[in-house]
């Protein structure tokens, strides 16, 4: 097998699409009009496995592509609401900072629950084996 025929059937295998054309047609069909340059984009983006940053002023349709998109590959969407100064370790790792405290207060719960069901039972047998020694 040739590169090139390699790389043809690594572009079949990530993206439905054969052109730029179905793909507009796929997203016309779901009910957004997309133009010719960001048709083209998305379409390299899909066809090269590579991710494309969206930007722009609000309402002008970067959501609504991504969640057409993701219906059409049947794929999950994880929106990502950004604003002026959000920095890439921000946007990375405290994404979801909310759900994070959570998950780490319940994790914290556990262990103290864990570690007071332990106390308990070193002091019932504290007490047992004092019990146990003082009988004659």
């Amino acid at each position: 097998m040739s590169w090139h025929d390699f790389l043809e059937k690594a572009r079949c295998r990530a993206t439905p699409f054969e052109t730029v054309e179905i793909l507009q047609a796929a997203l016309r069909d779901g009910g957004y009009i997309a133009n010719d340059g960001l048709s083209v984009s998305l379409f390299l983006a899909l066809a090269k496995s590579r991710p494309l940053f969206l930007e722009g002023e609000a309402g002008v349709g970067k959501t609504e592509i991504a969640k057409m998109l993701s219906v059409l590959l049947g794929r999950d969407l994880i929106r990502l609401q950004c604003y002026e100064g959000l920095d890439i370790a921000q946007a990375a790792y405290e994404w979801n900072y909310a759900q994070q405290l959570v998950e780490i207060q319940m994790r914290r719960d556990a262990v103290a629950a864990d570690r007071s069901s332990l106390y308990r039972k070193i002091s019932d047998r504290t007490a047992a084996s004092a019990g146990l020694a003082a009988t004659p």
